[in-house]
């Protein structure tokens, strides 16, 4: 398996996806910082402490979601060469790049996800919980998805 760093333009499409929906459906994005299935720390006396919250995506976080991407993918690419580089370039949020549509959308996830999963922490890391949500929103917005039969199959 190669790995690469993804450029800005990509990070964008994945941002203004979450934050837009994609070209031809609309939609907001919220997800777990933490996958749901990840056990959330307990207390002594078996409570659940700091459990995570839903986090919505804005405007107004929309560099720190692609700063977050863009330090998973460097992180992926160090762990693959056994390399430990600063982070080679920074990520500049464009809200009017590309919005590409749900089709190439998934796409644009499944990119990400091969060049960004290489490091053994992926599994439990915020773009790992990001890319699920996103991927998720976007299989509901492919056109036909909900109007298409089998929801549930029956004799």
């Amino acid at each position: 398996m190669s790995a690469y760093f993804v450029g800005n333009p990509h990070i964008n499409a994945l941002v203004n996806l979450a934050l837009f929906g994609p070209s031809d459906w609309t939609a907001g994005l919220a997800w777990w910082p933490q996958p749901c299935w990840f056990p959330a720390p307990m207390t002594r006396d078996g409570f659940l402490r700091d459990m995570p919250m839903r986090r919505p995506i804005s405007c107004e976080c929309a560099q720190e979601v692609g700063r977050m991407l863009t330090d998973q993918n460097i992180l992926s690419v160090n762990c693959r060469y056994a390399e430990n580089q600063e982070a080679p370039r920074t990520f500049d949020w464009q809200p009017n790049a590309i919005r590409p549509t749900a089709l190439e959308g998934l796409q644009a996830v499944a990119c990400f996800e091969y060049q960004s999963s290489v490091d053994p922490a992926w599994p439990v890391s915020e773009a790992y919980a990001f890319c699920g949500a996103l991927r998720d929103m976007l299989v509901l917005a492919l056109p036909g998805f909900r109007e298409a039969a089998g929801w549930e199959w029956r004799e």
